[in-house]
């Protein structure tokens, strides 16, 4: 969906900075100050047409307030040709770099709205060079905007990003200006652009609303573009009713304005909202090709562009059979213009077009060009917290590519199609936790020895690859028959189940199981391991829990890891050898923060979460089967700085005993919640882990939620396991749902007491599972099945410990089962409210 944009042009400032003028040009400024624009254009125009009876500096006065008319008009060519006329006067000038300034701030206005990309930049730049000189600071800040939301339009948000943030620190640098708070907020909604873009709505909904506090800092233009830009991030909310209103509070405001380009654009997002979210096919038509004919009218080739590509969409739902000369059109201007956005937004719609003309080739061409121009844009992007939004507005092109690569599979059977499916599959995957964590250079290491089931979820089928352990056995590649939609409401109600406490329905589970395994050899599940490859909401799945055709749950057969793809992606710096047998817990952080500095932020996510007491006594039992190289960190000293420490330092084993929760102010962001301590939060999050040089050998996150949450959407390449493993862990042990810290303690007292004899962390995962559903009270699997280990199953993180052990195997035994006894014991005396 476009964007309304903001345009910073400040024509009546503009009429401010003229010298001593002539009758005629005071005439005219007043015309325009009164907002009689017709009037002081034509009154512009004499001057200009009158070059013995004015000045030169009259008449570039004259051509750059006549071009500020027109470009509010929407009448864009004749603008260009005043703006144009008035840099050639201005820059014989020199005693006038202030209005040489300005006209280029004017003239590279006029060339946004023409698509003239490279020539917009070229004269904002030139403007802000000239201003910066000057340290005339209102400047700067216009300057910064524009630029900002010129690379707003072109796909590159990373460097929008940074000019909105530059305009923004201007104008807080000069608080007692009479221009800074109107410029802030103008600066805050086209950041806000740039956020709808990335499909970081939420943040933009809180800019905007921030903005419309201060809503009489705005002239109705700004108000109008408000008004917009709020619709359309209502519309991506799930409010198309609210969407259509706040256009139709825009549309009488550019009219009034006579601002062409604003009109179109509402008409356009109108008619977007009745195709797309109300199915009014009839409605959608004329507001769609009245935001055409205006954009066409005004020369604003953004905004025509754009509305081919959404008549282009319509035409492809109604079947009328124009949907190609849409799309062909849009993409002959996107290519004039630079624009990768409508670039690849083309070419899928030619993709589309040329899938129902039954020329799968054609689309397959049209759809590798798109990935490559989205995967160009992605690398770009440097806004921590929305990479993955920005991604996942983008993945239908990679889903529609595998599902014609899985049918020309299903005609041909060649195995080197299954292949290309799956590569593409995985490169999906990967952009998402590269552009999630930051980590554009992420290599991937293809697991040995192992076979692996992957999935992918395309637009309206779910694709299985079988991948083999060894090179003599063919890739398989399925399209199970299974609707996603259906599938991910099957899913969402066994995992509501577990996740209160309940058992989930038996019959529920069987289907689960028959769907996802058919047509599975039964070779495949016949080993001691196995590695399954998810995406999106497969995350929710426990799938140890899932019941085999035999009847026993999967967890009875092998040990199960999870991957985001069939590469396990790891750090791309060499990580010095770990201290091996190493270890350091964290856990029962403090709750409480203060109410301001970084701590506030971290106040609004954690004030509800309830202290984790038997956190402790977890890490005093676990230490017995970790041997004397290990430390905790309890309460206060459970800090940020102090686990990336652990990680970087080199110790083999991390073990977090702590709350996890989601910020909704950056798109649903995990983040672990430790101790605030000096500037940082206490919220670690996976950018942050990420950015380090994890050279831990496994983490062991026994929290609430790590791994996935209904709250949002659970791709693992948003979630704090890929960013331990993007940092260079080998693996991460995490929780689907919320354990109850006493549950977890015993579930972690098992775990390790596998890990100390010996066995790799992904039996020694299953084994504390059947532990756990073998003992009287334990037995739900609420209590075990939310665990799960991605990352390598053979990892033995604990080798030196074995060797110093005091430990022998009867006393051990002993022990665990004295610990087990004692713990069910104290569950049953108190229950810890399941939070986080």
């Amino acid at each position: 969906m476009r964007n309304g944009t903001a345009v910073c042009s400040l024509p009546l400032l503009l009429l401010t900075f003229a010298h001593a003028c002539a009758d005629t040009l005071d005439e005219a400024r007043t015309l325009h100050g009164n907002g009689e624009l017709d009037a002081a254009l034509e009154a512009y125009t004499e001057i200009t047409n009158a070059p013995d009876q004015h000045s030169a500096k009259d008449r570039g006065t004259a051509h750059n307030n006549a071009c500020v008319i027109l470009l509010g008009k929407g009448a864009y060519s004749e603008a260009r040709e005043r703006c144009d006329a008035a840099l050639t006067l201005r820059r014989d000038q020199r005693d006038n770099l202030r209005g040489l300034g300005r006209t280029l701030n004017n003239a590279g206005l006029v060339h946004q709205q023409l698509g003239e990309f490279a020539l917009a930049a070229e004269r904002y730049r030139e403007a802000l060079a000239i201003n910066r000189e000057r340290e005339d600071w209102l400047a700067i800040a216009i300057n910064s905007s524009n630029l900002g939301l010129l690379h707003t339009l072109a796909g590159d948000y990373g460097l929008a990003a940074a000019r909105f943030d530059e305009a923004i620190a201007v104008a807080d640098d000069h608080p007692d200006a009479p221009w800074s708070a109107q410029q802030r907020a103008l600066a805050r909604i086209n950041q806000g652009v740039a956020l709808e873009k990335l499909g970081a709505y939420r943040e933009a909904l809180s800019l905007f609303q921030l903005v419309r506090e201060s809503a009489q800092l705005l002239d109705e233009g700004q108000r109008a573009l408000l008004e917009v830009n709020l619709g359309v991030v209502y519309r991506n909310l799930g409010d198309p009713v609210a969407a259509l209103r706040a256009f139709d509070e825009a549309k009488p405001l550019y009219d009034a304005l006579d601002d062409r380009g604003g009109l179109a654009n509402a008409w356009l997002n109108s008619g977007i909202v009745k195709h797309e979210d109300l199915a009014n096919l009839e409605g959608a038509l004329p507001d769609m090709q009245r935001a055409l004919q205006i954009a066409r009218d005004s020369g604003d080739r953004p905004e025509e562009i754009t509305a081919l590509l959404a008549l282009g969409r319509l035409a492809l739902s109604d079947g009328s059979g124009a949907a190609k000369g849409y799309f062909d059109l849009s993409l002959a201007l996107a290519r004039q213009t630079g624009s990768a956005e409508a670039r690849w937004a083309s070419l899928e719609g030619l993709a589309r077009v040329a899938l129902t003309e039954g020329d799968r080739a054609q689309a397959l061409d049209h759809l590798r060009e798109a990935i490559d121009i989205v995967e160009s844009v992605g690398v770009g992007v440097r806004t921590a917290g929305v990479r993955s939004d920005f991604f996942g507005e983008r993945r239908a092109v990679y889903e529609l590519t595998v599902s014609v690569l899985a049918s020309e599979y299903a005609t041909a059977q060649d195995p080197a199609l299954a292949r290309l499916a799956l590569n593409v599959a995985r490169q999906a995957k990967a952009r998402e936790l590269s552009d999630a964590l930051g980590r554009p250079e992420l290599a991937g290491e293809a697991m040995t020895q192992q076979g692996v089931i992957e999935f992918f979820v395309a637009e309206e089928r779910l694709y299985r690859w079988l991948i083999p352990d060894g090179a003599d056995q063919p890739m398989q590649l399925h399209a199970l028959d299974a609707d996603p939609r259906a599938l991910e409401t099957q899913i969402n109600a066994i995992y509501r189940a577990l996740a209160r406490g309940e058992q989930p329905d038996v019959a529920a589970a069987q289907a689960l199981a028959a769907q996802l395994f058919q047509a599975l050899p039964e070779a495949a599940l016949d080993g001691e391991a196995l590695y399954i490859a998810p995406d999106s909401f497969l995350y929710r799945v426990p799938f140890d829990l899932l019941p085999m055709a035999s009847g026993s749950p999967l967890v009875e057969t092998l040990a199960l890891g999870i991957l985001p793809s069939d590469r396990l992606l790891a750090s791309a710096a060499a990580a010095p050898p770990v201290q091996t047998g190493a270890w350091a817990g964290f856990a029962d952080p403090v709750i409480e923060a203060a109410d301001a500095g970084p701590a506030l932020a971290r106040r609004r996510l954690a004030v509800t979460l309830d202290p984790l007491p038997a956190a402790a006594e977890e890490l005093d039992r676990i230490a017995r089967w970790v041997g004397p190289e290990s430390s905790q960190h309890l309460g206060s000293a459970a800090t940020e700085q102090a686990v990336l420490s652990a990680l970087t330092d080199g110790t083999s084993v991390v073990h977090l005993a702590t709350h996890a929760v989601l910020d909704e102010r950056v798109g649903g962001t995990a983040a672990i919640v430790l101790s605030p301590e000096g500037d940082r939060d206490g919220l670690l999050t996976p950018e942050e882990i990420a950015s380090v040089a994890v050279r831990s050998r496994l983490a062991v996150l026994s929290a609430c939620r790590t791994a996935a949450d209904l709250a949002s959407e659970p791709r693992a390449l948003e979630s704090l396991t890929g960013a331990f493993l993007a940092g260079g862990a080998e693996a991460v042990v995490a929780t689907l749902w919320d354990v109850e810290d006493t549950v977890s303690a015993a579930f972690m007292d098992q775990f390790y007491y596998q890990l100390g004899r010996g066995v790799g962390a992904g039996e020694a995962l299953r084994q504390a599972k059947l532990a756990l559903r073998s003992t009287p009270g334990w037995e739900h699997p609420t209590h075990w099945a939310a665990y799960v280990l991605v990352g390598r199953l053979d990892l033995d993180p604990l080798g030196a410990v074995r060797a110093g052990s005091r430990w022998s195997t009867p006393l051990a035994l002993a022990a665990l089962a004295a610990g087990l006894l004692a713990l069910w014991l104290a569950t049953r005396r108190r229950r810890v409210p399941a939070s986080g």
